[in-house]
């Protein structure tokens, strides 16, 4: 199954506080944007401490550790009048252009859904925090284009992207980590079996509350053969990519849209997947399924 878009009344007030928010970080620096190339982290450790592990076995980034990852609000609204807030991850890939997962933006009657996403980068703490000391930059969009064979029974094709036409303030890095942005590199056509790779979200980190991380979580991932991954889902497929933590660590319902992401060997971010969907309850031991982006960079170069 899909993993849900988070909902929460709660956190439907606070995010409201967030829209078209635009704060820069305590003593920031920035650099200059043309020396930063893709894939390029701003890990930072101001504030960062060892502390007890969340997420599902994740842990808390430093700032800027993860400049590429985006959050999403999306507001559906029914004729207008019943509207519901949603939360998912995302990914930049450009200065115009946010990736997430297709199920998070999809509606099932969408000829009478109106549907909004505010977009928020830069962000190291939940949103629902407000906390002004954060750096982030939010943008209110209407421009969504999901794939066009996106199958919500199959959930294959599950990839859509979100276009900020005045674009974004990205790339930018600050001399403390909050408030940076970068764009993630392009993957290969390649397996990445075996290769070092993460996810990272704002996802539900506790089973049993169903809360969302306070902040931004990273946890390694394991990329596993296809073949291995359909003894949990018979129906994956190439146009997808399996992953699961080495401890028991592991995407959830929060997480959808966003990033799984391996090092190269120039020690910068690819962005080979998207949150798509897991089991249900986000148990230890099973993997998530992403959808696969090098199989649909046609469709994100020319949306």
């Amino acid at each position: 199954m899909p993993f849900a878009a988070y909902y929460s009344e709660e956190m439907s007030k606070t995010l409201a506080l967030r829209l078209f928010l635009i704060v820069l970080c305590k003593s920031s620096i920035e650099s200059n944007a043309e020396e930063i190339t893709c894939g390029l982290s701003n890990a930072q450790d101001t504030r960062a401490k060892d502390i007890p592990k969340f997420v599902i076995g994740g842990r808390n980034v430093k700032p800027g550790e993860v400049p590429g990852y985006a959050s999403l609000v999306i507001k559906s609204c029914v004729f207008g009048i019943f509207c519901q807030e949603a939360f998912c991850g995302a990914s930049i890939w450009n200065k115009t252009k946010i990736i997430t997962a297709a199920h998070c933006v999809s509606s099932d009657v969408p000829w009478i859904t109106k549907t909004t996403v505010t977009v928020c980068i830069g962000a190291h703490e939940n949103s629902n925090r407000a906390n002004t000391t954060d750096g982030i930059k939010c943008y209110l969009s209407e421009r969504i284009l999901i794939h066009p064979e996106y199958n919500t029974n199959t959930i294959t094709n599950d990839i859509a992207i979100i276009e900020i036409p005045d674009g974004m303030d990205v790339p930018k890095f600050t001399n403390n980590g909050y408030g940076s942005t970068n764009t993630f590199c392009a993957p290969k056509d390649i397996s990445y079996v075996g290769a070092k790779c993460f996810v990272a979200g704002f996802g539900v980190w506790d089973r049993e509350t169903k809360q969302l991380a306070p902040i931004l979580q990273i946890s390694e991932m394991v990329v596993i053969p296809n073949e291995e991954c359909k003894m949990s889902y018979s129906d994956v497929t190439d146009n997808q990519v399996c992953a699961r933590g080495l401890e028991g660590q592991t995407a959830c319902n929060g997480d959808s849209g966003g990033p799984l992401f391996c090092v190269n060997e120039g020690q910068k971010f690819e962005l080979i997947g998207d949150v798509s969907y897991g089991t249900r309850d986000c148990p230890q031991g099973y993997p998530v399924v992403y959808t696969r982006n090098s199989k649909y960079l046609d469709f994100i170069r020319l949306s």
